[in-house]
């Protein structure tokens, strides 16, 4: 690498974000590694966009470019500013994200860690859009060499926590522009498929926004990408026959699993969901032990950046809509593979149910849906997270305080 070229090249693609860019393109100048350039995408922005870039760029020319396009979408905008990169690194940010300033510091320890790694990411805290942190994270990691079937079947990546190398991208052949919605997943599955390695930390570094312009807030959208991302790599959808490698039957039903979860929390529709919900046990029936499905279920359609808190949270009502929506997925005419799943589907529910009453401090709903996954499944009696949540739910809120109490004051 020339003396004069960047490690590290951060791609910032943008439309009509102007009254976020500046706040993101500072969390990148304040970054404690220095070595980065950035290249800012303008996707055809109509807003004030330009003229937030050109102070920047004026003041940070050898640092900063711009290219502007007229509107192709993120995939596109993001290519542009690949091809545009002239680290061997690309670090990737969207416009309305924030970088914690030691998140570069970071991927380059894990990568030093981790020389032939292709791919690494982080976790995330979600902000408001007013920039004021909500009370969910994200920080899920999957070892490298099930990283495929994780990504199969749902998608916890978000893009501003990725770092990954250049040629590796260019390699799986650059961000689709078919797609307007999930292009990310549709690469990482290309990615993995080649044989790239991913790791992860469960450090948060990054702020993610929420707020009703996002991407991700376009449900239908969103689910008619799912199907267009499955059919291009395994083919259209079809009834499953027993010929059906493991890939593709994992894929099919994670993408009913998307459409079920995406019509629960961004429709609040427990109808659909259920529907969706039948559809994607057809393909995997292994979905009936997904406690992590189920636990969003039970969460029911809590809002993005509340998701697994106190907040906006009525386990009463939801529990209830579990209950409907478990006669619904059972209700005739249900294939005979699906309901010989009846004893599994409803074990893990009351698992999930049990699980979400606990982390909300719903311990009475908790000591109920508990005991009901052992009494269907015995052999859950084994499982410790289970069982312990089952006895601490037994406890109460003021044992377990006085528990801690007692534990604090022995250290």
């Amino acid at each position: 690498m020339n003396a004069h070229e960047p490690a590290i090249s951060v791609i910032i693609p943008t439309y009509n974000q102007a009254d976020y860019l500046a706040t993101a393109l500072n969390s990148v100048l304040a970054q404690t590694y220095r070595g980065h350039e950035i290249v800012i995408v303008d996707d055809g922005s109509t807003d004030e966009t330009a003229h937030i870039v050109r102070n920047f760029v004026m003041a940070r020319p050898r640092q900063i470019s711009y290219v502007r396009q007229p509107n192709c979408g993120l995939a596109a905008a993001r290519n542009a500013g690949i091809r545009a990169a002239r680290g061997h690194w690309v670090a990737l940010l969207d416009s309305d994200d924030i970088w914690l300033p030691d998140f570069l510091e970071t991927m380059l320890r894990l990568l030093h860690t981790h020389p032939q790694t292709d791919v690494f990411y982080c976790g995330v805290q979600f902000m408001d859009a007013h920039g004021i942190d909500l009370p969910q994270v994200s920080n899920q990691t999957a070892p490298p060499h099930q990283m495929y079937a994780a990504l199969l079947r749902a998608n916890f990546l978000i893009p501003s926590t990725i770092f990954l190398r250049k040629m590796a991208l260019v390699g799986a052949g650059y961000f689709d522009p078919a797609f307007r919605r999930l292009q990310d997943w549709e690469l990482w599955w290309r990615m993995l498929q080649l044989g790239y390695d991913f790791v992860g930390t469960e450090e948060i570094l990054v702020r993610y926004r929420v707020h009703d312009n996002s991407l991700s807030a376009d449900a239908v959208g969103g689910q008619r990408a799912m199907l267009d991302m499955v059919e291009k790599h395994f083919g259209k959808e079809e009834e499953r026959t027993p010929d059906w490698p493991w890939d593709k039957i994992r894929a099919y039903g994670g993408a009913f699993r998307y459409h079920a979860l995406n019509a629960l929390q961004r429709q609040r529709d427990w109808v659909s969901c259920a529907s969706y919900l039948r559809k994607a046990l057809q393909f995997d029936p292994a979905l009936a032990l997904d406690v992590s499905l189920f636990y969003e279920l039970a969460l029911g359609t809590q809002p993005l950046g509340y998701r697994g808190s106190i907040h906006f949270l009525d386990m009463e009502e939801n529990a209830s809509e579990i209950e409907q929506l478990l006669y619904r997925l059972f209700r005739d005419p249900c294939p005979a593979a699906v309901k010989s799943l009846h004893a599994q589907v409803h074990s893990t529910a009351y698992f999930a149910l049990g699980m979400a009453a606990y982390h909300t401090e719903q311990y009475a709903l908790s000591r109920r849906y508990l005991p009901d996954a052992i009494r269907i499944q015995p052999e859950l009696v084994r499982n410790r997270k289970l069982t312990g949540m089952w006895l601490k739910s037994l406890l109460g809120p003021a044992r377990l305080n006085w528990l801690r109490y007692l534990r604090n004051g022995y250290r």
